[in-house]
């Protein structure tokens, strides 16, 4: 699928793989969160385990 220049204007990917833990707002429940980086021109991905 090609991108009009407009959107690839603002595409943009993470560095490095960072992870975040912390307490869910609504379950209390320990938590952690990794963000991965992906390639060109995939989108955001959520995987929820």
């Amino acid at each position: 699928m090609k991108m009009s220049a407009n959107i690839q204007e603002f595409q943009h990917t993470i560095a490095k793989e960072v992870s975040y833990s912390g307490i869910g707002l609504h379950s209390g429940k320990d938590v952690l969160m990794t963000l991965k980086p992906a390639e060109a021109n995939t989108g955001v991905t959520f995987i929820r385990t």
